[in-house]
């Protein structure tokens, strides 16, 4: 960068310094000093307030003062650091309870027309038209139930044989035998030794 020096041509009484064969297009302030241009094509600064001072009688301007460039390019993104470890895996809670069982429930009633083996929890009531054998479930538990109903009342005529299946009935390992009219029971396993016994009768 140059820099441009001009030597003041006269000091005048009034402090003022006066410069020749500088252009001055208007009014310049410098901080609080105004500097504009004099009838004679010079420039004229106002120091009567002691706004400017000078401390030689050489005055420099900077010339070429050069434009702001234009603004540089965004640098690079960073890359994203990497992810934390992860936390501990909480302990397991404890085993809640175990509720108690369902308590047992018979089944809906249905006909009987036919041999048949019926499950735990059967009500049926046997077609006594003809004589009818009744199985009992296979391996009965403690408090398992059926029930038995002569439908027609003809049970006289046409027994109901109540088949164990393998477990006694009333502590026998016989058949059980219905052949009264209108006969109405219910079962209930007791055990090995006793089986199944009537409920009533």
């Amino acid at each position: 960068m140059s820099i441009l020096k001009v030597e003041p041509t006269a000091i005048n009484t009034e402090a003022e310094f006066v410069f020749a064969n500088i252009s001055v297009a208007g009014n310049v302030t410098v901080g609080s000093a105004i500097i504009s241009a004099t009838e004679s094509g010079g420039i004229y600064f106002d120091t009567s307030a002691g706004a400017v001072e000078f401390n030689s009688n050489t005055f420099g301007f900077l010339s070429n003062i050069a434009t702001e460039g234009p603004q540089g390019a965004v640098g690079y993104t960073g890359s994203t650091g990497s992810s934390g470890a992860l936390g501990y895996t909480g302990s397991v809670g404890p085993i809640g309870y175990t509720g108690s069982a369902a308590p047992f429930q018979l089944l809906p009633w249905t006909e009987v027309t036919a041999n048949t083996t019926i499950t735990s929890g059967s009500q049926v009531i046997v077609n006594t038209s003809s004589n009818i054998t009744v199985t009992l479930p296979s391996g009965p538990s403690f408090g398992n139930q059926v029930r038995i109903v002569d439908g027609t009342g003809l049970a006289s005529n046409h027994s109901i044989t109540v088949n164990g299946n393998g477990a006694n009935i009333q502590g026998s390992s016989n058949s059980l035998i219905i052949d009264v009219d209108r006969a109405a029971f219910g079962l209930v396993y007791y055990n090995v030794t006793q089986g199944w016994v009537i409920t009533e009768k």
